[in-house]
């Protein structure tokens, strides 16, 4: 079996391995979601325990079903679309802050689940029930109904299916409450739209209010009898759905929030601890300026706590703001002077991580108060886990660097017990060990100073390089050597049940040009140097996204490309992250020039230092914003890219939403012409003058995709035509943004074919 039929089986060599790793705040249980095998695509909830070092299965979806093909609800299947998740069975699961209990849905039934015990029960709900998330005592579930079609709040018991335990917390005709509004998901992140008090006896709740989003609608050519599907699209330029946020007692009591929404319109991310109140980060609406607001939860009232501002836009650090254990406010933003380029963590103003660091990420804290740090150290196709001592009275920045092995590091943490996803070019998948971390003082003390330890690519530094107090110029910038290393206990690993891929691809992984670009290779496994190849280049290149990374599942679709005849070129032009917020954000209001300059120049340095490229025989193919960077390549520089593979693009970016869009290019009414230079529609209406090159193009969109509309590629289409540009097109009917269930992999010949014609290859 080849590699596109054995991809759309095993869903990409996903079925099968662990997902949606949760630790318990008492580090006693790890639990997390997998299929029984590498064909199986029907997730089951899963405990790891840490006393005994084995896992067990709690809750199979097919045993409680009778098989796992029950329906989706509208409500549940948005939800998967802004989370693009595929898999079947269990979907997303929530616990207490212990993980004792555990609450997840299938084909809208709630279901509750003892992780100690083993015992799953239905729970007393309504149907259409999405997103259930059990109170910190474990005693009761919160969860949000659909089954009026309106999304309302309610509570259930945790521990009793009793139909009066049922009750209803928030719900109006025509409001949705409890649930993240479109723009939060898909552009900020945000899943969620509620969350519990500490003590269990309080909801703080968005609601959403989408009267004044235009209305668009969305039907399947395939099926004329068939009434479209309506959704609330907020287009740029359009009105926003309106967001407040309400702290709601179960007694029936209510208190609004307070702050100015109309400025502020954006609710990106919301936490609440036991150390204190609520914490919420606002935006406005063009995200150049933001708010961190502490919440009175008694009376709704709130405090500025730290600003965050930027010219281009301020890009807030997952897992910030929170409360530290001695009462400051953790922020992340972004450190740009006295010649620092740097993206932080900060509290109450002071520095707490180096500048040499690349936060992305907070995971937590382990026992003792410490953060553990998602960061990239110096090389973006690689992150990194660090220790980060947040101490009180600290006098400089104290971090310890915890995985040694290159590759991508992912971390879930509680108490004590860090549980580390590790993906590599030296291994296939994502391995997850379960590790118990030491405090600073157990380390042994006849270790020398200066020397580490290292157990299986995890690397405990022991050496402090003081730094000096606040935000100033460090002295020595300690990352990957601290007095507080800590120390890692291995306790087993979550077994990986996912198909081996065929073969292992092994990039050549370069920085090119002056900008130090990042950018990859993949070869024929067949290739002898000298023999030049035509090239492929496949590419993303948008905000918030990297490709050029240090894990082999990025190049496995890849070395089928290469195998098929193509040097397998991957660049991270400007506006991609990993490097820099300079490097970011360059490409504001002027996405078309940057990206499209980076990638034709790093084309060339990457030439320069990999001889076997053909410049002279160049494809290009994406999707989503690769579809449009591919697109804008082959119509503004025919004479590089012979031929494109156009994927579901934004075409007119007056199409797409307003957070994304005109975060990057600004409202289209402010009188320039940006939204007009971006525009693939007008680009292409250009007349072609004679003897002009044009270069072929294959349009691929789904027809019921609500993220990108294929207005955006029909639109294209007819103004290709119009000038005579030469295009095909591929009506994908059914089909979402994901275009899951094999389409992908299904394509993949149909693309090769149109390659290899436009470069008048022969077939093999």
């Amino acid at each position: 079996m080849e590699y596109p039929e054995l991809a759309a089986r095993t869903h990409r060599f996903s079925y099968g391995a662990p997902r949606a790793v949760t630790v318990g705040s008492d580090g006693a249980r790890v639990a997390f979601l997998r299929s029984r095998g590498p064909e199986d695509p029907t997730d089951g909830l899963y405990v790891f325990d840490i006393a005994t070092g084995e896992e067990h299965l709690v809750a199979d979806p097919v045993a409680l079903l009778g098989d796992a093909s029950a329906e989706l609800t509208p409500a549940e299947r948005a939800l998967r679309e802004r989370t693009r998740l595929s898999a079947a069975g269990i979907g997303t699961f929530a616990t207490d802050p212990k993980a004792t209990v555990a609450a997840f849905t299938l084909g809208g039934t709630l279901y509750r689940a003892d992780l100690r015990t083993g015992d799953v029960q239905p729970a007393a709900a309504q149907g259409g029930s999405i997103d259930p998330r059990p109170d910190p005592t474990g005693q009761r579930i919160a969860y949000v109904s659909t089954d009026s079609g309106d999304a309302a709040l309610r509570v259930t018991s945790a521990t009793s299916d009793d139909p009066a335990s049922d009750v209803l917390i928030a719900g109006e005709e025509g409001i949705s409450w409890g649930l993240a509004e479109f723009i939060a998901a898909e552009e900020f992140s945000r899943y969620r739209g509620y969350w519990w008090s500490p003590d269990g006896t309080t909801l703080l709740a968005a609601r959403v209010d989408e009267a004044r989003v235009n209305r668009w609608h969305l039907s399947d050519p395939t099926d004329p009898g068939a009434e479209p599907r309506t959704i609330a699209y907020p287009h740029a330029g359009s009105a926003n759905a309106e967001v407040s946020l309400h702290l709601l007692d179960l007694d029936g009591g209510w208190v609004d929030v307070h702050w100015d929404r109309e400025t502020y319109p954006y609710v990106v991310a919301v936490s609440w601890s036991e150390t204190g109140g609520p914490l919420i980060t606002v935006l406005r609406r063009l995200q150049q300026h933001g708010l961190v607001l502490a919440v009175d939860p008694r009376t709704g009232e709130t405090q500025v706590h730290a600003e965050l501002a930027d010219p281009r836009w301020v890009e807030p650090i997952d897992g910030t703001p929170t409360y530290l254990p001695d009462g400051r406010v953790l922020v992340g933003g972004e450190l740009a002077h006295d010649g620092y380029d740097a993206r932080c963590l900060f509290a109450d103003g002071t520095l707490v991580s180096p500048p040499g660091l690349y936060v992305r990420r907070v995971c937590g804290r382990v026992d003792g108060g410490d953060l553990i740090v998602e960061a990239s150290d110096g090389e973006p196709s690689e992150q990194h886990l660090f220790r980060v001592s947040v101490g009180a009275g600290m006098s400089g920045v104290d971090v310890a660097r915890l995985t040694s092995v290159p590759g991508v590091h992912t971390g879930v943490v509680g108490g004590a017990t860090l549980v580390i996803g590790a993906a590599s070019l030296d291994h296939a998948g994502t391995r997850w060990t379960v590790h118990r971390v030491g405090r600073p003082s157990d380390r042994p003390s006849a270790q020398p100073a200066g020397m580490s330890e290292t157990r299986g690519g995890l690397t405990e530094p022991t050496t402090e390089l003081p730094l000096t107090p606040g935000i100033g110029r460090p002295s020595a910038i300690g990352v990957g050597a601290a007095a507080s290393g800590a120390l890692l206990s291995p306790v087993g690993e979550l077994a990986n049940l996912a198909a081996t891929p065929p073969y292992a691809p092994r990039p050549a992984l370069e920085r090119v040009t002056d900008r130090r670009i990042p950018a990859s290779v993949v070869y024929p496994r067949s290739h002898v140097g000298g023999r030049r190849l035509p090239v492929l280049v496949d590419i993303y290149g948008g905000p918030g996204h990297q490709e050029v990374v240090a894990a082999r599942a990025r190049y496995l679709e890849r070395q089928w490309w290469a195998d098929a005849g193509f040097a397998v070129v991957t660049i991270d032009n400007r506006g991609t992250p990993g490097v820099a917020p300079s490097f970011e954000k360059v490409i504001h209001r002027r996405m078309t020039d940057v990206v499209l300059g980076d990638q034709v120049d790093a084309l060339h340095a990457l030439a320069d230092k990999q001889t076997d490229l053909d410049l002279g025989r160049v494809v290009i193919r994406g999707w989503s914003f690769g579809g449009w960077l591919s697109a804008l390549a082959a119509l503004k520089r025919p004479d590089v890219y012979r031929a494109a593979v156009v994927g579901a693009p934004v075409t007119d970016w007056e199409l797409y939403d307003t957070a994304y869009t005109e975060r990057y290019l600004g409202l289209p009414g402010d009188g320039s012409d940006v939204y007009a230079h971006h525009s693939l529609v007008e680009l292409a209406r250009e007349q072609v003058r004679p003897g002009e090159l044009t270069s072929p193009m294959l349009l691929v969109h789904g027809f019921a995709d609500d993220n990108v509309v294929a207005a955006n590629t029909l639109r294209l289409s007819a103004a290709l035509l119009a000038t005579g540009r030469p295009h095909s097109m591929i009506p994908l009917p059914g089909a979402s943004h994901m275009a899951a269930g094999g389409l992908r992999e299904a394509l993949m010949r149909l693309e090769l074919r149109f390659l290899r014609d436009a470069l008048g290859l022969a077939d093999d």
